[in-house]
């Protein structure tokens, strides 16, 4: 094996460049882990609430719940947000209040959340702690 056909010569990275792409590696590998982590706090969080699965009428939602707004539909995604959506938007008004840095779309009745990339398991507390405040 000649001098060329080497590992780092034959990509053309020095140590130094090893090293730095390995440190890309872990700093990717370990956002994915969190990310991982923030799904399952929230999915756990949903079955140990007994949240249902929504029906066949979700309108696109995996998760519906009765809360003092009324219906609310959810869909917790893997990019770190959970849509939530009020059928009664007048009634999600008026329990949530409505004004400047809300959540509520006063319009829509969407009650989204969402968190950065590095979202985990502080962040899906911070969505129950607010959930869990109009659940019945």
């Amino acid at each position: 094996m000649s001098q060329s056909e080497g590992y780092p010569r034959w990509i053309g990275l020095t140590r130094r460049g090893v090293r730095a792409l390995r440190g890309e590696v872990m700093k990717h590998a370990r956002k994915a882990a969190k990310v991982y982590t923030f799904q399952r706090a929230v999915m756990d969080g949903l079955r140990d609430r007994e949240i249902a699965e929504a029906d066949h009428e979700g309108h696109g939602y995996s998760h519906m719940l009765l809360t003092k707004a009324g219906t609310l539909y959810l869909t917790p995604y893997k990019d770190c947000w959970i849509a939530c959506k009020f059928l009664d938007v007048a009634n999600a008004r008026h329990v949530l209040g409505e004004g400047p840095g809300g959540r509520l779309n006063p319009y829509s009745g969407k009650w989204n959340f969402h968190y950065n990339d590095n979202a985990g398991i502080a962040e899906a507390k911070d969505f129950f702690h607010h959930l869990d405040k109009v659940r019945l």
